[in-house]
């Protein structure tokens, strides 16, 4: 590899898909098998996210970030939902119908459903285990829960990040890495009118319609 700054450098061959590190002593200071990404930064922790390239280097905001945990499928390391982001804020809406889901956010998962390390190295959690952000009674935001507790467990020395539960409901998270914010809204669910043959009516007329909001249904007649 060749230095430039303080970022060592090296050009995979094409069709590469994983790699590792270790000083040149074997198995001593291996690091786990990482996945290939053009154009990232990696430690010995895994993936930082893009390079932003300089003497400097570094890394820059990420498109994309993952929920994980039961919204993602179970707390595996490769497991996750991207959720596509805009100038550093990512927004996810979604019904949770569990009596309390457990969640938190990354930048990289792991490369395999037991890759803890990597994905630890990227994860973003609450500073307390279960800790529950949710709207209060008079629908006020919560916000500030987001921390960057995980998120450098290797690179940073912050504890591990723990996860979020949520009580039953649909909500929107506004979750802005940068500022170690994440924001929980009460979401209300879109109306969607149907025939009585079934079919969806994008613009109803004079009639009776099945009415559907989130999981509540519905007969109404349209004056």
């Amino acid at each position: 590899m060749t230095k430039d700054g303080n970022v060592w450098k090296y050009t995979v061959p094409a069709g590469t898909t994983g790699f590792l590190f270790n000083a040149g002593d074997g198995d001593a200071t291996k690091t786990a098998d990482m996945t290939a990404a053009k154009d990232h930064l990696y430690s010995t922790a895994g993936d930082q996210g893009l390079y932003s390239g300089g003497s400097q280097g570094g890394p820059v905001d990420t498109d994309f970030i993952y929920i994980i945990g039961e919204p993602a499928g179970g707390w595996m390391a490769n497991l996750g939902q991207k959720i596509q982001g805009e100038a550093g804020v990512f927004v996810y809406n979604a019904d949770f119908d569990a009596e309390y889901t457990y969640f938190g956010f990354a930048t990289a998962l792991g490369a395999t459903e037991k890759d803890w390390e990597t994905l630890n190295a990227s994860r973003f959690g609450s500073e307390l285990n279960d800790e529950l952000p949710e709207p209060d009674a008079s629908g006020n935001t919560i916000a500030d829960y987001f921390t960057i507790s995980g998120a450098g467990t290797y690179a940073m020395g912050f504890p591990n990040a723990t996860s979020w539960r949520i009580a039953p409901g649909r909500y929107t998270f506004t979750v802005t890495p940068a500022r170690k914010t994440l924001k929980v809204e009460p979401a209300t669910a879109p109306v969607i009118y149907y025939n009585l043959q079934g079919l969806r009516v994008d613009k109803p007329v004079k009639g009776l319609y099945i009415r559907v909001q989130g999981k509540t249904s519905s007969k109404v007649y349209i004056r």
